[in-house]
């Protein structure tokens, strides 16, 4: 039995570091901040708010796909808009407003067959 809780943790400890290190990449990307104008992206990633375009493509190819993402960022390189794309479409969309010292202050929504949405972040407390 001592052998198979060895093998075990042999066995999750590369995927423990794997996941720690991919959350540290993760967190240092999302504080990057982008050249100001509209990208084009192959898709979005997040568990948090505001989602983030990974994998910048050109327009040409970003039309020529199925789903695509288009992110809009403002004159301090911070996100403000990003939508997804599905079949020719648009299928959602997200607003972002920052507060003066740069954090998420507001995210307004809207999906496909769904009414907007807004939600407003007090980081005060």
């Amino acid at each position: 039995m001592v052998i198979r809780k060895r093998t075990w943790v042999v066995a999750a400890a590369p995927l423990l570091v794997g996941a720690a290190y991919l959350a540290a990449v993760w967190t240092i990307d999302r504080n990057e901040l982008h050249a100001p104008g509209t990208y084009y992206f192959e898709n979005f990633t997040g568990h948090s708010l505001p989602w983030r375009p990974v994998r910048e493509i050109s327009r040409d190819e970003a039309l020529s796909r199925d789903v695509y993402v288009v992110g809009v960022y403002n004159d301090d390189g911070r996100l403000v808009v990003i939508e997804r794309y599905w079949g020719g479409s648009l299928f959602f969309r997200n607003e972002y407003g920052y507060d003066a010292e740069g954090e998420l202050s507001e995210e307004r929504s809207w999906q496909e067959g769904e009414a907007a949405r807004t939600r407003r972040f007090d980081r005060s407390s």
